[in-house]
Order: C-alpha cells, then structure tokens, then sequence
C-alpha cells in the first residue's frame, strides 16, 4: 500500500473505468477487490484517504465505506 491516512489522491477517470470494464462491469485487481460500475461516480475526483490496511483504503466521500480502494484505483 503506498497511501496513507490523509494522503490526497484522484480516483481514476470514468474513460478508464469504460475501457478496462470486463463484460460484468467490474475492473478486477485480484480475486478479492474489484472497481465496480456503482464506484463509477467518484471517478475523476479528489479524495482524501481516511483509514488504510494492509489489503485496501476507505476514502473521505465513501462516507458509508461501503467500498474497498486499492493503489489501482488512483491516478499515479
């Protein structure tokens, strides 16, 4: 993991979510965490890291935490 709690990033745009979406709508990373259609609306914007594990981030517009963000899922 290469964020930490209060780190600043930039979810990746809706362009790449359409371009590497499987016939499923999911971006997989592995077999546990995916990016799915439903993430889609934070795509493009500026989060703010607000807990961070050693398997995946929550991010400060999840407010729910209702996903898992991995490094993949953020612009470099």
């Amino acid at each position: 993991m290469k964020y930490k709690v209060g780190d600043k990033v930039k979810v990746k745009s809706r362009e790449w979510y359409y371009k590497n979406k499987d016939k499923y709508g999911c971006v997989e990373f592995n077999n546990i965490i995916s990016f799915i259609k439903q993430m889609t609306k934070y795509c493009g914007r500026d989060v703010v890291i607000t807990d961070a594990n050693d398997a995946y981030y929550t991010i400060d517009v999840d407010s729910k935490n209702t996903f898992m963000w991995t490094d993949d899922m953020f612009e470099d």
